[in-house]
């Protein structure tokens, strides 16, 4: 994950302090709400037909999943991607002191390489290629779609953490640069457990494919077609 922090406006000690009231340093500790942007993607799908049903099951393990049966020979992989650019403005205060808020944050959760694995002792056009390609292609549906789902409360958490950042007051330059680091570093560990209960539900419904009943039922179909042709 990035963590990157732009400091967007520095306004230089030694100004003319004769213009800052006191009312702008006791407003420092009020909270200040930042322009957030938003963006994700669902990442282009690929695939890969030149593994082996050993290195897909290797890979399967890897991932966290065990298929079975037919499906040993497919696996639906996908990188849940999150990164954070926060930027933050500085208003002068009396005694050469400087206000700092968070004025800008950046915010991407997303995917990255999106695959479907398929084996490639697997005939294509066979009943049981097809059958092992709908169900992978079903396994990136659901990220698809829980990824939409997610989408407003990352959003709705995002401004909230973000209102919650408290402003700070530095006496240099450096400091700013190190009171944006923490910023950054809060938004990022509180935005980070959201992500976080996305990942976990989302492994919840991909195993909701991945059962004993479903497997038998979606096996069934091949035997059947192989019965008759």
């Amino acid at each position: 994950m990035k963590k990157l922090f732009i400091i967007l406006t520095l306004i230089f000690f030694g100004c003319v302090l004769a213009r800052i009231s006191v009312a702008e340093d006791n407003g420092c500790t009020a909270p200040r709400k930042p322009l957030i942007r938003f963006s994700t993607s669902y990442g282009r799908l690929q695939y890969d037909k030149s593994r082996t049903v050993d290195e897909i099951t290797q890979m399967s393990l890897e991932y966290g999943r065990r298929e079975q049966g037919v499906f040993l020979s497919g696996l639906a992989t996908v990188i849940v991607e999150k990164e954070y650019e926060f930027g933050t403005s500085g208003e002068a205060l009396r005694g050469g002191k400087m206000c700092v808020f968070p004025s800008v944050i950046n915010i991407f959760v997303g995917y990255t390489r999106p695959m479907i694995y398929i084996a490639k002792s697997l005939k294509p056009g066979s009943c049981e290629y097809n059958l092992v390609l709908r169900h992978e292609q079903t396994h990136q549906l659901i990220n698809k779609k829980a990824l939409d789902y997610f989408l407003p409360r990352f959003k709705a958490a995002a401004e909230k953490i973000a209102l919650e950042i408290k402003p700070q007051k530095v006496s240099s330059s450096t400091e700013m640069a190190s009171v944006t680091q923490k910023m950054t570093d809060e938004f990022a560990a509180r935005m980070n457990k959201v992500v976080a209960v996305f990942e976990k539900e989302l492994y919840i419904e991909q195993g909701k494919l991945d059962n004993k009943i479903n497997y038998s039922m979606e096996e069934n179909i091949c035997r059947k077609f192989n019965a008759t042709h």
